[in-house]
């Protein structure tokens, strides 16, 4: 699914063309079971959406209707934990990835749990930054003004990275971004990725909100200038080498262990999103599908 783009909160079911991209996601939260159905096609979420859950909740669904698109880039990796990585982080127009485009990119080398090299350049996004953007991240159009393009500047990004793998905070936002980037620019791009937001819900459990911020205050780290893609790659990197040893100690020697042990911590997460995707054949299947929304409803 490559974009989310109409949701409804009821239930039920809808007929598309054949040629569209679709998709139906059963919900199950604490406010117990929806459908979700998000299709490719289209400009805006509802209004109705909008009014219900404003930004954050935009960005939340967004990500979460995703998130199946994005697991294919997260491989089984047998670099060990200490492994040298890039903490990085982008600043956008936006959310949507195919319609939002790069504002800035902010990396750092970690080399033996040190900052080593560092990486920053603004994007010429090709389109005005809405003045919300403006407002969270401080980057105007004059700032970007006659930085460089979208590929020229992720090009030089991938330079900096090599083979190393990225370590990002709710790296499905990022990553998506630099993989669409990438993508329409011609370049590859397939890495080895770290997301430290769910390494921070298995480890720090006396958190209730997870934002960069958040974390770093928790963890004792400096303060930073949030919101700057330099800044945020930077707290990021710390983050996981704070949190590294604490895997460690759990019995994860590689990025893979790494993975495996946050999966099994966070299992019972309440946190965590519960989603099925439910895609239908034929008519035999609609038929079925029609039944468990009505199970849903009754049992």
């Amino acid at each position: 699914i490559k974009r989310a783009i109409r949701l409804h909160r009821r239930f039920g079911v809808q007929a598309v063309q054949k040629s569209q991209r679709c998709a139906i996601f059963l919900q199950i939260g604490k406010r117990g079971k929806r459908l979700v159905f998000a299709q490719q096609d289209g400009k805006a979420l509802s209004r109705q959406f909008r009014r219900e859950r404003p930004w954050r909740g935009r960005r939340t669904v967004i990500q979460h209707l995703r998130i199946n698109w994005f697991a294919k880039l997260r491989k089984e990796s047998d670099l060990p934990l200490n492994t040298d990585f890039v903490g990085f982080d982008i600043e956008t127009t936006g959310l949507d990835s195919h319609i939002h485009r790069i504002t800035e990119i902010g990396a750092v080398r970690v080399e033996n749990g040190v900052v080593t090299k560092s990486f920053q350049t603004f994007v010429d996004p090709g389109m005005p930054i809405p003045p919300e953007i403006v407002q969270l991240t401080g980057i105007t159009d004059r700032d970007v003004y006659g930085a460089p393009g979208e590929a020229e500047a992720v090009r030089a990004f991938l330079d900096f990275v090599g083979d190393l793998p990225l370590v990002a905070h709710n790296a499905a936002f990022d990553i998506g971004f630099i993989t669409a980037a990438a993508k329409r620019s011609g370049l590859a791009f397939d890495p080895v990725y770290i997301d430290t937001l769910p390494i921070a819900q298995a480890l720090l459990k006396q958190l209730k909100k997870f934002k960069l911020d958040i974390i770093s205050n928790a963890l004792g780290l400096p303060d930073f200038n949030h919101h700057r893609a330099s800044d945020d790659a930077a707290v990021c990197a710390r983050i996981f080498t704070t949190l590294r040893p604490r895997l460690a100690d759990k019995g994860a020697k590689t990025l893979s262990d790494a993975g495996a042990l946050v999966a099994e911590l966070r299992k019972n997460d309440a946190r965590r999103p519960r989603h099925i995707t439910l895609l239908v054949q034929n008519k035999a299947g609609l038929k079925n599908l029609y039944e468990l929304i009505s199970k849903s409803h009754l049992e």
